[in-house]
């Protein structure tokens, strides 16, 4: 298993908040550290999440990008093929993208033509539909040459999910801090 140095983390280049000395203070002076103890470090959520994600397979950052999508599929109206895709992997990516970027499409102008009763359930439906969009980019992308747009597109995933649909955010990190857990751990 691939250990975490200060360097590798610097790289990345955090918020201003983690500094070199803050990162070797997180490290508790050790040189590196597992995914697994940066999943468990005395940060925000959001922080760890960034800073797994980074370090993810192509594999690993796919997987977490559909189970994040299918968190939140019975938000929107999901045609039964992405939800198909999402479940298994199986489908051609770039049809499953096209009409997942038509249904996100629709879901945005039903959440701006939303009238006051309805305008909280239509944002959901449009955040959901994008969310689940945004997997399929993630999938795209999850190639050597691009990994870094995917994983930049699997943060801002889950912080839409835990920010614009669940509204809690530290519930949905905690679970998605679980859902790396078990990934990482394979």
């Amino acid at each position: 298993m691939r250990k975490i140095t200060v360097d590798d983390i610097m790289a990345l280049r955090p918020c201003s908040e983690y500094t070199r000395a803050r990162v070797e203070w997180l490290l508790g002076g050790k040189k590196a550290l597992s995914l697994m103890k940066i999943l468990v470090l005395s940060i925000p959520y959001r922080d760890i999440i960034w800073a797994v994600l980074a370090f993810l397979t192509p594999e690993q950052l796919v997987l977490f990008a559909r189970w994040c999508a299918l968190r939140v599929a019975s938000f929107w109206d999901c045609p039964s093929d992405v939800l198909h895709w999402l479940e298994t992997g199986e489908g051609g990516i770039y049809w499953i993208e096209d009409l997942c970027y038509n249904e996100h499409k629709q879901a945005y102008l039903r959440w701006v033509d939303a009238d006051a009763d309805t305008v909280n359930e239509a944002r959901a439906a449009e955040a959901a539909s994008g969310v689940t969009l945004r997997a399929t980019q993630v999938v795209r992308n999850a190639v050597p040459v691009n990994l870094l747009v995917a994983k930049r597109q699997t943060y801002f995933m889950a912080h839409d999910i835990a920010n614009f649909i669940f509204i809690s955010e530290k519930c949905e990190h905690r679970k998605q801090i679980e859902k790396l857990k078990e990934l990482v751990s394979r």
